[in-house]
């Protein structure tokens, strides 16, 4: 797996980027501070802007590393208001990652995570040259079940697990895409793409010898 870091990632509406200090303030009040965002992440709401501030501190020095995967979420006209941010973690399997994303509440249900999931998924296996990502999620966390299935996860079964900073267990569900279905998914796509280039161009010879 190439070890290239977080470059920046652009989509139709969005620009991924690494996370800065300057971030703090639109981290803290557009999710991080929210209870009903934080409701089945894996850290707690940040009770201050201090809390946030810290995080950044000891988060953003690592991306020096180039082993870093985090990208904030901005929208492209809004390039510094932080909206959300995605991961993809290294696991202990080779050239494995874990996905985890977040999204300020205002911004759920109009696409944002699909579209900037389906963007790091080519990154992923395009540039980086993975091999597998896992996707686990509460059972009743139904939103992220349905960016997983949309950006084409399988399921794969069930599993209990604590949550220490949440002190409680929790009921996962575990999805995951491997680049041999990725590439299954592209080829599908770019068959059907020609197919109707044919079926358009024959419609169109049709018409031509028909007038």
């Amino acid at each position: 797996m190439n070890e290239i870091g977080t470059l920046d990632i652009e989509t139709n509406r969005c620009l991924l980027r690494p996370f800065k200090m300057e971030d703090a303030t639109f981290l803290y009040a557009n999710y991080a501070s929210d209870d009903q965002v934080t409701a089945f992440l894996t850290w707690n709401t940040h009770p201050d802007i201090q809390t946030t501030i810290d995080y950044l501190k000891n988060f953003v020095p690592k991306y020096e590393t180039k082993k870093i995967y985090t990208w904030a979420i901005t929208l492209k006209e809004k390039p510094d208001d932080v909206i959300g941010g995605i991961e993809l973690a290294p696991t202990p399997e080779t050239d494995t990652v874990e996905v985890g994303y977040v999204l300020a509440r205002r911004y759920w249900h109009q696409g944002y995570m699909s579209e900037v999931f389906k963007a790091v998924i080519h990154y992923f296996f395009d540039i980086m040259d993975g091999q597998k990502i896992i996707g686990l999620f509460e059972k009743n966390n139904v939103n992220s079940g349905l960016v997983m299935k949309g950006c084409h996860l399988i399921y794969i079964g069930e599993k209990k697990t604590f949550l220490p900073r949440k002190n409680r267990f929790a009921d996962l569900e575990v999805f995951e895409i491997t680049k041999e279905q990725y590439q299954s998914l592209v080829n599908s796509k770019v068959s059907n793409q020609k197919n109707r280039l044919i079926e358009r161009f024959q419609i169109n010879f049709k018409n031509i010898f028909s007038q």
